[in-house]
């Protein structure tokens, strides 16, 4: 089991995104943001893809958390968030 950090500018770049959204994008926000949490406890290493050094992404729609990992610490560091939204067809 790992710890979940969410470091300051993380956490004001989601609060901005949600509180500019609708109340459906509001909704699925705060449940997607829940199981990123419950993903990155249970296994960072699982659904996430690796970028650069350290840095890992994982999407959970409609979020893009970007984090490191420390293993020895058994903690996530959540370093950015952002809200995207799927392409029109």
């Amino acid at each position: 089991m790992f710890r979940v950090e969410w470091l300051r500018p993380a956490q004001e770049a989601l609060a901005r995104q949600w509180i500019n959204a609708d109340s459906e994008l509001r909704k699925s926000i705060t449940v997607a943001c829940h199981k990123v949490d419950q993903q990155l406890q249970a296994d960072p290493w699982d659904q996430s893809e690796s970028r650069f050094g350290n840095t890992r992404v994982l999407l959970q729609f409609p979020l893009c958390v970007y984090f490191d990992v420390h293993d020895d610490a058994k903690t996530v560091v959540v370093l950015k968030v952002r809200v995207y939204r799927k392409r029109k067809k």
